[in-house]
């Protein structure tokens, strides 16, 4: 299958948002207010706006649970702590997920009825979050027609289809393809386009760019140089441009 049917079958399936699915460059770019993840528009009275810039966190491991968390505009990075850490590891965090406009995050523990959240949240772009206070939620389910319940269901769905989605692909894709994929994806979710190509400015470091692709270090550094040698992408620091989105993506084995 070529880069331009895969996205057109996509595009017909109208395939939910995962960070390890292949995307709609085109669809991306072109079309941004409709783009990849579609924003889901609030309509609730009782919410808390908040703001924040890039590196700041959001939420923290041991804070008190007060609501549930929408993300309106930029990028999270959610992420837990490691039970056990061994030598391939550069620290005890965990990225759990990578939350895109529209999403929710911080549901889990909520749901689970704990008391404290049991992960981070930091801001990798300038972000704007909405938060349903925990004292409105049950009211707000009740009045607005179930649109909070069914929404979050509607996440905790697609986070289910996410870790099968990564289970199958890590199992089934070489280290290159996985770090094709992910740059791929990445570029698809949270790039801009620019002049020189899609700029991906999340100032992720190497040891988590290797965690989301399931890889080691040295790996990951080996890998990246040779899709920079083929001319697919550029790396500055800890910012990707992707030259050649279409060549990349055949990188990836999908």
């Amino acid at each position: 299958m070529t880069y331009l049917e895969s996205q057109s079958l996509r595009q017909e399936q109208n395939a939910a948002p995962v960070i390890l699915s292949m995307g709609r460059f085109q669809d991306r770019f072109e079309a941004p207010t409709s783009g990849y993840s579609k924003p889901i528009e609030t309509k609730w009275t009782a919410i808390r706006i908040l703001t924040f810039k890039a590196g700041e966190v959001i939420l923290s491991r041991g804070e008190k649970i007060t609501g549930i968390y929408f993300l309106k505009k930029g990028v999270v990075k959610v992420t837990s702590k490691c039970a056990l850490v061994r030598g391939r590891t550069a620290s005890d965090e965990y990225i759990s997920k990578l939350v895109g406009e529209g999403e929710y995050f911080g549901y889990q523990d909520l749901i689970l009825q704990k008391e404290t959240f049991n992960h981070d949240a930091q801001a990798l772009k300038e972000c704007e979050v909405h938060v349903v206070p925990f004292e409105n939620i049950d009211s707000k389910i009740q009045n607005q027609g179930n649109s909070i319940r069914s929404e979050v269901m509607h996440q905790m769905a697609k986070d289910q289809a996410l870790a099968e989605e990564n289970s199958k692909y890590h199992y089934l894709a070489s280290v290159g393809e996985r770090i094709a994929h992910l740059i791929s994806t990445l570029g698809q979710r949270f790039g801009d386009k620019t002049s020189e190509g899609i700029l991906i400015q999340l100032k992720l470091t190497r040891s988590e760019l290797a965690q989301l692709a399931g890889t080691i270090n040295e790996s990951l550094s080996r890998h990246l140089s040779e899709l920079k040698e083929a001319g697919l992408i550029e790396v500055r620091g800890k910012e990707i441009v992707i030259k050649n989105p279409e060549a990349l993506y055949l990188k990836s084995g999908c």
